[in-house]
């Protein structure tokens, strides 16, 4: 059984759906996403001084969005530790340990850790559920209006 099917009127749309069409109403959806998961991620990794917080940042192409932190501990503090992996150097919990009166312990709390592991905060995890499912929505549905009204005039 053969099928044969004619389009018509597509040169007509590939006219008039033009990058100017629907590219600035895509980079705006992504400038929102971006801002929106950072701020949640920003605000489930706010722990002790906010130095993971802080470091999180968004890069936006015209394609995507990548949201990251560049401060070393954000993936153990992100994924956690499984029990039985070395311990972090007693060196990276000084100031740590200093702020929480505990001082002096920084090898117990070093060896500690790598007994028993600490558990995942999975901050980022969690704003790119938000994100999915509480703000895409109302972006994707912004931007189709958006671009629906250039369509249209």
């Amino acid at each position: 059984m053969n099928v044969s099917m004619q389009f018509l009127g597509t040169e007509q749309v590939q006219r008039k759906l033009t990058p100017d069409t629907y590219l600035p109403s895509v980079r705006d959806l992504l400038r929102d996403a971006s801002i929106y998961a950072t701020r949640e991620a920003q605000r489930e990794a706010g722990r002790d001084l906010g130095a993971i917080a802080q470091s999180i940042g968004a890069v936006v192409t015209p394609m995507s969005v990548t949201v990251s932190s560049r401060h070393p501990g954000a993936v153990a503090a992100e994924f956690g530790r499984r029990a039985g992996t070395p311990p972090p150097p007693a060196s990276a919990l000084r100031d740590w340990a200093a702020r929480h009166g505990l001082s002096g312990l920084e090898f117990v709390l070093a060896r500690a850790i790598g007994q028993r592991g600490i558990k995942g905060r999975f901050f980022m995890r969690r704003a790119r559920e938000r994100l999915q499912q509480i703000e895409m929505p109302r972006l994707l549905s912004k931007a189709a209006s958006e671009i629906e009204r250039k369509w249209n005039s």
